[in-house]
């Protein structure tokens, strides 16, 4: 189910999946107040770090498509609770996940 979190001019909804085994797929969209599609031009910075554990960040490549969503994907290396951070036009936004 994706989540929204409202931004200075909008909101920014980013959903979540669950792929085979430990991979995942990310997807960002900014829903303008305006109606304007200019946002869509800005790349969210994306990372994911696991929850109680000293693992650092890891970067998810996030890709424009043609519809103005930013999607990604990746791949947990282990099980347990992830915390994404999702950062849009100098806007932090945290999700957490949990892995398989």
């Amino acid at each position: 189910m994706p989540a929204a979190f409202d931004l200075t001019g909008g909101r920014l909804v980013i959903d979540l999946t669950d792929a085979d085994g430990s991979a995942f797929g990310i997807t960002a969209k900014f829903e303008s107040d305006d109606d304007s599609n200019d946002a869509t031009l800005i790349q969210p910075n994306v990372s994911m770090t696991m929850i109680g554990h000293n693992m650092g960040r890891t970067l998810v490549p996030m890709l424009r498509r043609s519809d103005g969503t930013w999607t990604g994907s990746g791949s947990f290396p282990m099980s347990g609770r992830w915390r994404f951070q999702i950062v849009f036009d100098g806007e932090v936004v945290q999700l957490d996940h949990s892995a398989p």
